[in-house]
């Protein structure tokens, strides 16, 4: 059985997405960019799924590509895409997590 702090990854989630809605144009600071690997870390620690770890890296990664002078050939909108993605894909592996467990333990 997968290991998880389900409250905690939640939580991070939801300070990952907040982070994003609160910066929703533009590059980045270098800055915010510490702010986003803590946050990937309190996530990566919340959740021992390699695929919700595989999302976490990802929006690590883009995260790092916004705070370059060239986000990426299509512009900051496709990486802020990415990371949207990546956000949904992690909700979405710890909620089929979740309710796997939930079956099991029922």
């Amino acid at each position: 059985m997968t290991d998880i702090n389900f409250e905690q990854a939640r939580a991070a989630h939801l300070a990952l997405k907040e982070f994003f809605a609160a910066h929703p144009k533009g590059r980045l600071d270098p800055a915010e960019l510490l702010d986003v690997q803590a946050l990937c870390r309190q996530a990566e620690i919340a959740v021992d799924d390699p695929e919700c770890r595989r999302a976490i890296r990802s929006i690590e990664t883009y995260t790092e590509l916004l705070i370059s002078r060239e986000p990426a050939q299509r512009g900051a909108d496709f990486v802020r895409l990415r990371v949207q993605n990546a956000l949904a894909s992690f909700r979405s592996q710890l909620k089929a997590i979740e309710a796997g467990e939930l079956a099991v333990g029922a």
